[in-house]
C-alpha cells in the first residue's frame, strides 16, 4: 500500500534521500505522466513503464485480499489530461459465475462510491476491473495527484477484501481445493500429487 501524504516526505528521505520542496507539492502544474511517476517516487513505490509510457506498479499476493494486484496509472485522453488508474488482480472467474459477481459488485457500489468496478470477459473467464479516473485539463498539484492515485489504490485494495468475504470460487481458488493423494516418484520420495475428478 503507498504511504499516506502525512508520511511521503519521509518515505522520499528514505528512499532517494531527497523530498520535493513544499512549494512544489502545492502548484498547480500541467498534468502529465512525469506526475505519475513522481508520486512512485515521493512514496518509494518501484514501478515499471511500458512502450506508451504507463506507470506500473504490482502488489504481489495478499492473503486479506487473497489476490495479487497489478496497477496502470496513465494519462489518458485527447488532450492526456485524464488520470486514470486501473487495477488488475490476478484472480479469474468462470463465466459460469458471473451473475453472482455481477450482484456482488452491484452492492459494492450501493455502499461504495469508488471505485468503478466491472466485469470483463477474457479467454473463458471473467475478470474483475477496478478503475478510477479524473479530468486534469485545468491542471493540479503534485499533492492532489498523489491523494488521488493513492485513494484510488486503497479503494481497489478494500474492494478485494469485499470480493473475498463474497466466496465466490475463482479459477485459481478450484485447484488449491483439490484433494490430493501422496504417491511416489521414480526415485521412490513420497510426493503429492492432485486428484482429477
Amino acid at each position: 500500500m503507498p504511504v499516506s501524504d502525512a508520511h511521503e516526505e519521509s518515505a522520499r528521505e528514505k528512499t532517494t534521500g531527497t523530498t520535493l520542496p513544499a512549494e512544489k507539492k502545492h502548484v498547480v502544474q500541467t498534468f502529465g505522466s512525469e506526475m505519475i511517476r513522481a508520486f512512485c517516487d515521493e512514496t518509494g513505490l518501484r514501478y515499471a513503464t511500458d512502450e506508451d509510457g504507463d506507470v506500473i506498479i504490482s502488489f504481489g499476493y495478499a492473503q486479506a485480499r487473497d489476490c495479487a494486484l497489478k496497477v496502470y496509472a496513465f494519462a489518458s485522453g485527447r488532450s492526456h489530461s485524464i488520470l486514470s488508474v486501473r487495477i488488475v488482480s490476478d484472480k479469474r472467474y468462470r463465466t459460469v459465475h458471473a451473475p453472482a459477481l455481477l450482484e456482488a459488485i452491484n452492492r459494492f457500489h450501493c455502499d461504495r462510491r469508488w471505485p468503478k468496478v466491472y466485469a470483463k470477459p477474457t479467454d473463458n473467464a471473467v475478470s474483475l476491473v477496478c478503475e478510477s479516473q479524473l479530468d486534469l485539463a485545468m491542471g493540479a498539484h503534485q499533492a492532489f495527484v498523489n491523494d488521488f492515485i493513492d485513494n484510488a489504490i486503497t479503494s481497489a485494495n478494500s474492494f478485494w477484501r469485499y470480493m473475498r468475504e463474497q466466496s465466490i470460487t475463482g479459477v485459481q481458488d478450484e485447484w488449491r481445493d483439490e484433494p490430493t493423494t501422496p504417491t511416489t516418484n521414480s526415485d521412490g520420495d513420497r510426493k503429492s500429487t492432485r486428484l482429477n475428478s
